[in-house]
């Protein structure tokens, strides 16, 4: 379950060396092979159950110019996508850091909108950023190459007390070569924003459409190709657009809030961990059937939909608790193995 994940990171990074190369790479594959079995375990689960997910809003090129709020001037340099690019950010010669950014899981425990899953094999990932961002927090952007097309996943620290471990702050998502990525947190009244393009990449701030306005940039700088600003994300305010000069064209930021729970994908995650567990997870189940946070079916398969509140979220986790706690008792109680 989630904390055998948050286990494994934490030695991973206590021994990993520093650097980025093979070493690094081979410090994943136990992990990897860790969160494959586990996958396995609820396969069947997961294939029974229909997750309603909202659709994250995807990176849309528009054509035209506003109003620039702040740019650095850099040389260009020439890669094929943000997987050649070099590791950026202010961790990325922190060879704990990039190991555990390699090694956070990209599971959200349902597949994506296309209707597949995107959890690229150790070898084939590469952290394109990891660091600090405004505010004080941690995030990484690892990118991936998956049945021959290049996708990318989020993650920001998943404890404060451990920096060396990382959490999905979005679902993955695919993308092409030379189109740039880009995260807005807007968990507060302001909150960081991280563009990150190709090395040596200008990055401006816009408003995405001719007759909106750019909010309020509390602060924006640029360092290789990676824009770092912390913006006002109030109610009725619209965020920023961004425009590296590698690429064409006006891009909206994923936008995410670090502080609502139904925004997080290891929350249904979670559920499915529990639902398939061999030991606890028919009993589990039921328990979730009866508080009304799973239905079942005409074909007997289960049902639930993603939180769509910080409320909702937190009142799943506590009936995953609760019905876990439950199954662990009844199982006890009739002499099962509880490990």
């Amino acid at each position: 379950m989630s904390t055998d994940v948050r286990t494994l990171l934490h030695d991973l990074a206590a021994d990993a060396p520093r650097g980025r190369g093979e070493e690094t790479a081979d410090l994943v594959v136990d992990l990897h092979r860790a969160q494959d079995r586990r996958r396995l375990r609820r396969a069947g689960v997961a294939a029974a159950i229909a997750v309603v997910v909202a659709v994250v809003p995807a990176l849309v090129d528009r054509s035209g110019s506003g109003n620039t709020s702040a740019a650095t001037s850099g040389g260009t340099a020439e890669v094929a996508s943000l997987f050649d690019a070099p590791t950026r950010g202010s961790l990325a010669d922190d060879g704990r850091a990039v190991a555990a950014a390699l090694a956070a899981s990209w599971d959200v425990g349902y597949p994506t909108n296309s209707g597949d899953i995107l959890d690229p094999a150790p070898a084939d990932r590469h952290v394109a950023f990891v660091g600090d961002v405004p505010g004080g927090t941690v995030w990484a952007l690892v990118m991936g190459r998956t049945g021959g097309q290049l996708a990318y996943a989020w993650f920001q620290l998943v404890d404060p007390a451990d920096p060396r471990t990382f959490r999905l702050s979005v679902p993955p998502a695919r993308t092409m070569p030379g189109v740039p990525v880009a995260l807005l947190d807007g968990a507060g009244d302001h909150g960081p924003m991280v563009v990150v393009g190709e090395p040596g990449d200008d990055v401006t701030l816009e408003p995405f459409a001719a007759a909106s306005e750019l909010p309020e940039i509390r602060s924006f700088r640029v360092e290789d190709g990676i824009g770092l600003a912390d913006v006002v994300t109030l109610d009725g305010v619209e965020p920023p657009a961004y425009r590296v000069s590698s690429a064409a064209g006006v891009r909206r930021p994923v936008q995410f809030d670090s502080s609502d729970l139904s925004t997080r994908p290891d929350v249904i995650n979670l559920l499915l961990d529990v639902v398939s567990d061999p030991e606890i997870g028919d009993d589990a189940s039921e328990c979730l059937v009866l508080g009304g946070w799973l239905q079942r079916d005409a074909d007997g398969g289960l049902q639930v939909p993603n939180p769509s509140s910080q409320v909702q979220a937190e009142a799943l986790l506590t009936a995953i608790d609760a019905c876990a706690v439950q199954a662990l008792a009844a199982a006890a109680a009739s002499g099962q193995p509880d490990d």
